[in-house]
């Protein structure tokens, strides 16, 4: 890892190796698309290459958020819609293409914007992939905070279980294979459960960044300091997260606990080997598995099936759902001028549009279902904006994912202390595993992004007043 201190050059050559390799690979439906796609790449590494170290791929070597979603994108939904564009015939998929390709010009558009207005210390980032994770004074502090998370943890799953009429997990383990009654548990206990408007979010919120928050933190304080006590609030932590991430049967929550997990020895360790990758990979993976399994245990075609459901869902289904949202707006249905999202619906006396329902009612061909077909940002601001949608979202997208890196920057002062490595490795999964599949609002209002955000901000701010009221009181002491 020390040795790749300027990985978007190596990317570069990559790139214009593979550019002129698929010139004799590829047939002429796939070179084109294939080809167009290396350009953009190349055309991105360009304009973010003297902000390498913030935007670029090197700045994956501490996480940087920019840099994930721009991997995410790539892997998740860039380099399947090559695939998607060669097997599909409606011409809906060429919008849908160049919406794709904007992406790499219209999101450091934004980001470039955002560093201009309100930028960052360059050469401080520049040694945070050298340094090393730093205790504090203060980190027993974080201890009493995590403490009081835990407490906050209970709470909500208490109030889950209550809610909750059948708990999927332990029908799974009473009866493995029976899928049909398994599958309708989750519905039951996921978007049809009775909750009110509070708990809908403190239970989203429980899962997605409480969790995760609770158990970086505690293996922090237990790697750095090896006490008994963090050791044992660690192992508190783990077993509680994986039981409440798993006990619907989403597969997704248990995997973002380990790939916080992860990318926190990602952090920590100063060189990574392919035997790390492959055996995080297996480790992330583990639990969908086993999920997956035990699950469909009497299905004839297991194998096949968990084929689709993880390795084809992963990283061939983002894109596809994503085409859907072009070939059926406006086509289908007429745009929604921001009826799918709650930040403009206000403004039509219908109200907002179920637009994920709408979108998977028509895909599965089942008009009952109450499955979502949930995409990335691309396809919700199409289907409610058209071409002003997507070009205005992605440079705002970029501009709020510059403001956000850098709060969390200025928060940690700069440095891989425990605040660091929490924040940013809770977040990964945020901005690969949910960014390629959700609208950016959800993503900062159901997964909890805007709370941290906020939690954030009172802190310093609270900092800021104890530092006046310091100050003060040196003055009359002078005086």
């Amino acid at each position: 890892m020390n040795n790749l201190k300027n990985i978007d050059k190596y990317i570069i050559v990559v790139l214009s190796i593979i550019f002129v390799l698929a010139l004799a690979i590829f047939d002429a439906p796939t070179l084109g698309f294939a080809l167009v796609l290396t350009l953009f790449l190349l055309l991105y590494e360009i304009i973010i290459y003297d902000q390498r170290h913030i935007y670029g791929f090197t700045a994956l070597r501490y996480a940087s958020i920019p840099a994930l979603i721009t991997l995410s994108f790539t892997i998740f939904i860039a380099i399947p819609s090559v695939y998607i564009c060669t097997i599909e015939t409606n011409p809906a998929k060429y919008n849908y293409f160049v919406a794709i390709l904007l992406f790499y010009v219209l999101y450091p558009m934004g980001l470039k914007l955002g560093n201009f207005l309100y930028p960052v210390d360059g050469e401080k980032i520049k040694l945070l992939p050298h340094s090393k994770f730093i205790k504090s004074k203060i980190d027993h502090f974080y201890y009493e905070l995590l403490l009081l998370l835990l407490s906050v943890i209970i709470l909500i799953f208490t109030i889950y279980l209550i809610r909750v009429e059948k708990i999927p997990l332990i029908a799974l383990i009473q009866d493995p294979g029976d899928y049909g009654r398994l599958i309708r548990l989750r519905e039951e206990s996921l978007k049809l459960l009775d909750v009110t408007f509070i708990e809908g979010y403190l239970i989203q919120w429980m899962r997605a960044l409480f969790v995760p928050i609770g158990v970086i933190g505690s293996l922090f304080l237990a790697t750095e300091y090896k006490k008994r006590n963090y050791i044992f609030l660690f192992i508190v932590f783990f077993v509680l997260g994986m039981i409440i991430n798993t006990i619907t049967l989403e597969k997704s929550p248990s995997a973002s606990i380990l790939l916080s997990i992860i990318a926190f020895f990602f952090l920590r360790l100063k060189k990574i080997t392919l035997g790390f990758i492959l055996i995080s990979f297996v480790i992330m993976f583990l639990t969908p598995v086993l999920i997956m399994t035990f699950t469909y245990l009497k299905h004839p075609n297991l194998g096949k099936l968990l084929y689709i459901s993880l390795l084809d869902r992963i990283f061939v289904k983002p894109s596809e759902v994503l085409f859907l949202y072009y070939k059926i707006f406006p086509d289908f249905h007429d745009f929604l001028y921001g009826r799918s999202t709650q930040l403009f619906s206000w403004l039509h006396p219908e109200g907002t549009f179920p637009i994920s329902n709408f979108v998977a009612k028509i895909w599965w061909g089942h008009p009952q279902t109450t499955g979502f077909a949930n995409t990335n940002y691309l396809g919700n601001y199409w289907a409610d904006f058209g071409w002003y949608g997507v070009v205005l979202s992605t440079i705002f997208f970029g501009f709020i994912m510059h403001l956000v890196f850098r709060r969390i920057l200025i928060f940690t002062k700069y440095s891989k202390n425990i605040a660091f490595a929490t924040i940013i490795t809770s977040l990964v999964p945020i901005f690969t595993f949910h960014f390629f599949s959700n609208n950016f609002t959800i993503l900062f209002f159901t997964r909890g992004l805007i709370l941290l955000i906020v939690v954030m901000i009172m802190i310093e701010s609270f900092d800021r007043f104890e530092l006046r009221k310091i100050r003060f009181k040196q003055t009359l002491s002078y005086e």
